[in-house]
This record gives structure tokens, C-alpha cells and sequence, in this order.
């Protein structure tokens, strides 16, 4: 037993001392993976603001060259539509010079608009005379003003080409580089994702490496007590077992000495005299009495008469050795028992209390996984309906500018209808002054003829003619033409009103799609993280399911130990007093 609990502390403090050495070994490698974790995941959400930097100055370029694109557009078309104005109103100027009708082009609104357009024009000093004269009333050479207003209107065409063409590649300029912003927006995009779940695991992986230092380090703190705590309880058990042999030392030396006292012939002499015939010889004992076949073959010998001291001597020294030694077995299994016990009894508990432990543990992180599994489909569900919005945003927004150029086009129709007959109302209205009638005219020419004054005529012959209904007087036109004017005011105001709301319009559609930009890119970023935190629970679960397995069958098999062992121990420490 004394050798069996010498190579039992052996063997634990060599087992401690190799777990105390993998663990100082392995502790500082998980400390130096941790440090590394850090820096890749330091190095990542550097990466990834970069990412977000550029993302946002691209979005801020692109929303800026859309801005000044529509601006540019405004312009193009503003001045694409004042051009064909003015191509509109030289080209009927020129018709009326054709047709010499300059007066009533006079008085026509183009002529306005002509005034305007000279006004503005780059024209020799000659020319813009000969306009301005035109203008003004009087009649310069027709052949000449249309010279004029034919290198005008070429001019003007040339102006308007040169103008489409930039337009044109203003347009292809800035669908370049649109489409090459809005691909680096959705390359960074996608970095940024791969970014976040990467940060995500090597978050959850940082976790893992920082428990695992922990428990390295935990293991290597009970380590070293344990065995400290062994070495003390080996050299106490050294020391008791060394006083114990010295103790047995002196007794075998005491006996023998006894045993040599009383075994020499004066003793025996002694003993002879001493003591009667029918006296039981020394020591009397009978063979039922004797529990030992040793004890009863001495009894024996004894009885017989027969008595040789030196052998009774030997045979009670063999004795004592033999008791000595089973004394000694007994002392070391009692000692072994005793401390096996205990430890098995507190590897089962240790077992025990981990494996309760191991199952909450468990139970938080199924909890945890749920909850991130909940996460996950809530930020999946919330990505597909923004998704979704901003589909519907973008055919709402292509309805309502249909709606909107439907409308302004029939506004603008409507306006060019209502020109078209202020022009005809006005070539009645406001045309050259009537002709006398025919009746007017005969007397005029008869008070001619006769010297006399037209009015006078008239009074005397107003008895021999009527005078008929007269020259039909037409009546002034401001109110009708008024009432026109009125109406297409009415239109330009409605149609500013639908120009206004369709700014608007676009703008709250511009502002609600970045909104829901930003709002799914945060919800994408937040569905990375969540599903790096899912995907470490998942791993963390498993490596706890493996070890929940270990410590059953560890449980199972101590328990399984403790049986066989107080199956083999219990009698023999519950009469280890009474054999002793």
C-alpha cells in the first residue's frame, strides 16, 4: 500500500506538473491569437469606414451631377423653347414680308416677340436699323428685311444644333459617369457587408479566445495549487509513514528482546520449578481457542510435553512477522480506501455541479440563439419591405410624372388652341380702319363737285335719298380678347402650380429614397452582425454539446468506480478498528 500511494503521488504531481507545463505553453499562444484577432478586427473597421467614407462622398458626387444635370436640362430646354419662339416668329415675319403683309404682322403678338429677339440679337448696326424701322412702322425694303431675318433664322438653327449637340454629350457624360458611381456605391456596398460579417465572427472568435484564456488560466491557477496541495499531503504522508516504521522498529526490537528473556535455559529452569506438573504449559491455549493454525500447532507441541523453547520462539517470531505484515497490508488499504473514496466522491460531485453548469450554459446560449434567429428573420423581413417600398416608390414616382407631362401637355394645347383663335379674333378687331360706305362716298364726291362741304351735302339732300344703314361699326374687342388672356393666365398659373408640385414631388421621392438607402444599409449591417453572432452561437453550442457528452460518460464512469470501489472498501473500513 506504501508503494502503491508512493507511485499514486508520483503520478499526480508528474500528470500536474504536464498539465502545468502545456498550459503555460499554450496560454501565451491564445494570448498572442487574441492579439491578432484584435489587430485583423481593428484593421477591418478601419477598412470598412474607409468603405463607408467613399461610399458617401460617391453618393454625395452622384446626388450633386444629377442637380446639376437637371439644371442643365432646365436650361436646354428654356432655351430650346424661347429659340423655337423666336424661329416662329422670324418665320411668319418672313412670310408676311414674302406676302406683304407687313402691317397686320404688325400688330400680331410675334411682332412683340420680334422686338425682342432684335433687341437681343448680334446684328449689324444696318440691319438692326432696317429692323427697327420695320418695326417702328415703316416699310424699308421687303427683300432686304428678309435677307435679314433669314440670317437670323439660320443663325439661330446653327445656335440650336450647337446647343443639342451639347446637350447631347452633356447627357452621355453624365450617364458615364452615373452608371460608374452608382458601380463603385454598390462595389463598396457589398465590401461593406463582407466587412461587417467578417467583423461579426472574429468578434464572436475574439470571445472564444478570451474564454478559453480565462479557463487556461484558471486551470493553470488549480493546477498549481492542486499540486502544491499534493507535494504537501505526499511529504506528511512521508513523514507520518517514516514515524510509523520507526514506531513498528521499536516494538519488533521489544518483543525480541522479550522473547530472548524468556526463551534461555535459566528461564526455562525457572519455569520448570515454578510450576506444577498438571499446570498448563506456557501458554496453555487449546486448538478450538486457536485462531490461527500456527497458534494451534504451538498449543499443540505444548500439550504433548514435548517442549523445545527454541522452536516455540521461532514459531511466535514467524507469527508476529506474518501479523506485522497483514497489519501493515491492512494499514495501507484502510489509508487507500479512505483517500480513494474522498476522491472519487469529489470527482462524481465535480462532475455533477459541471454538468448542471454545462446545462445552463447550454439552455442561455439556445436562448441566445433564438433570439438571434429572431433577429435575423426580423432584419431579413424589414430588408424585403424596404425593398418593396422603394419598388413601389419608383412606379408611384414614374405615375405621377406621366400623369404630370400628360397634363402640362394638355395646358400647353390648350393654350396654343386659345392663341390660335385670340390671333383670328384679333385679325377682326384690330385690323385697318373701314371703308366709307358707297352712300357716303356719292356725297362726297357731289359736295366736291358743287363746292360745297360734305356735311352740308348731306343736310340738303337728306330729303331726296336715305342715307341706308351705314358702314357696319364693329365693336371694341378688349373685352373678349380680355376674357382669352384671362383664361390662358388661368392655365400658365395651373400649370406653374403642376411644375411646382412635380418638383416637389421629386424631391420627397429623392428624399425617401435615400432614407430608405440609408435605412437598408444600417439594417444590412446589423443583419451581418446579427448573423456572425448567430453563427459563433451555433459554434459555441457545439463545443459545449461535446463536452456535456464527455462529462456524462466522465459521470458515468466515476459513479460506476465509486460502486465497485465501496463495494470492495465499505467492510473493511467500517471493521478496520476491531481487526486492527
Amino acid at each position: 500500500l506504501w508503494e502503491k500511494m508512493q507511485c499514486n503521488c508520483k503520478k499526480t504531481t508528474t500528470n500536474l506538473q504536464k498539465n502545468i507545463d502545456q498550459e503555460e505553453t499554450r496560454l501565451p499562444m491564445l494570448r498572442s491569437d487574441h492579439s491578432a484577432l484584435g489587430g485583423q478586427k481593428a484593421r477591418l473597421v478601419a477598412e470598412k469606414e474607409r468603405a463607408v467614407a467613399d461610399r458617401t462622398d460617391a453618393q454625395t458626387a452622384l446626388s450633386s451631377a444629377e442637380e446639376l444635370r437637371q439644371k442643365e436640362a432646365a436650361d436646354y430646354t428654356k432655351l430650346k423653347e424661347e429659340t423655337q419662339t423666336n424661329l416662329a416668329a422670324i418665320g411668319k415675319a418672313i412670310a408676311a414680308m414674302e406676302k406683304g403683309l407687313s402691317g397686320s404682322f404688325l400688330q400680331t403678338d410675334e411682332a412683340e416677340e420680334l422686338r425682342q429677339v432684335v433687341s437681343t440679337a448680334n446684328l449689324r448696326l444696318s440691319d438692326r436699323d432696317a429692323l427697327a424701322a420695320l418695326l417702328a412702322g415703316e416699310m424699308p425694303q421687303s427683300s432686304s428685311i428678309v435677307g435679314v431675318l433669314q440670317s437670323m433664322r439660320d443663325s439661330m438653327e446653327e445656335d440650336q444644333s450647337s446647343a443639342e449637340s451639347r446637350e447631347a454629350a452633356a447627357k452621355s457624360a453624365f450617364d458615364g459617369m452615373a452608371t460608374a458611381k452608382r458601380s463603385q456605391i454598390s462595389t463598396l456596398a457589398s465590401e461593406i457587408e463582407v466587412k461587417t460579417s467578417r467583423i461579426g465572427e472574429l468578434s464572436v472568435d475574439m470571445v472564444n479566445k478570451q474564454q478559453a484564456i480565462d479557463s487556461s488560466a484558471k486551470k493553470l491557477q488549480d493546477d498549481s495549487k492542486l499540486l502544491a496541495d499534493t507535494k504537501e499531503t505526499c511529504d506528511q504522508q512521508e513523514e507520518d509513514w517514516q514515524a510509523r516504521s520507526q514506531s513498528r522498529a521499536d516494538e519488533m526490537h521489544a518483543i525480541q528482546e522479550t522473547l530472548s528473556l524468556l526463551g534461555d535455559d535459566q528461564a526455562r529452569e525457572v519455569f520448570r520449578k515454578a510450576m506444577p506438573a498438571s499446570a498448563p504449559s506456557f501458554p496453555q491455549v487449546s486448538e478450538s481457542e486457536a485462531g490461527e493454525p500456527q497458534l494451534a500447532l504451538l498449543a499443540s507441541a505444548m500439550r504433548s510435553g514435548n517442549i523445545n523453547f527454541k522452536k516455540i520462539q521461532d514459531k511466535i517470531t514467524e507469527m508476529i512477522h506474518m501479523l506485522k505484515q497483514e497489519q501493515m497490508g491492512a494499514d495501507r488499504k484502510f489509508k487507500w480506501c479512505k483517500a480513494e473514496l474522498r476522491s472519487s466522491k469529489e470527482t462524481t460531485e465535480t462532475l455533477e455541479q459541471s454538468g448542471e453548469d454545462l446545462t445552463k450554459i447550454m439552455e442561455e446560449v439556445k436562448a441566445d440563439q433564438l433570439q438571434a434567429q429572431q433577429d435575423v428573420a426580423a432584419l431579413t423581413k424589414n430588408i424585403q419591405e424596404l425593398d418593396q417600398q422603394m419598388d413601389d416608390g419608383v412606379k408611384q414616382r414614374q405615375s405621377e410624372n406621366v400623369e404630370y407631362k400628360e397634363a402640362f401637355a394638355l395646358d400647353q394645347r390648350a393654350i396654343d388652341l386659345l392663341q390660335r383663335g385670340k390671333e383670328r379674333l384679333a385679325s377682326f378687331y384690330v385690323s385697318k380702319k373701314p371703308k366709307k360706305s358707297l352712300l357716303a362716298q356719292h356725297h362726297l364726291l357731289r359736295a366736291r363737285a358743287q363746292g360745297i362741304s360734305g356735311l352740308q351735302v348731306a343736310s340738303e339732300s337728306s330729303s331726296v335719298l336715305p342715307e341706308g344703314f351705314g358702314a357696319y361699326q364693329k365693336q371694341p374687342g378688349d373685352a373678349v380678347l380680355g376674357m382669352l388672356d384671362k383664361i390662358v393666365v388661368d392655365i400658365k398659373k395651373d400649370m406653374k402650380a403642376l411644375e411646382k408640385q412635380e418638383k416637389d414631388a421629386q424631391l420627397a421621392y429623392e428624399k425617401g429614397t435615400k432614407d430608405a438607402q440609408k435605412a437598408r444599409e444600417e439594417a444590412t449591417q446589423s443583419l451581418a452582425e446579427k448573423s456572425g453572432v448567430k453563427a459563433g452561437l451555433e459554434k459555441r453550442f457545439q463545443g459545449l454539446h461535446v463536452k456535456q457528452t464527455s462529462n456524462a460518460e466522465g459521470k458515468e464512469n466515476a459513479k460506476k468506480y465509486l460502486k465497485a470501489l465501496k463495494e470492495e472498501c465499505d467492510d473493511r473500513v467500517k471493521n478496520y478498528q476491531a481487526s486492527k
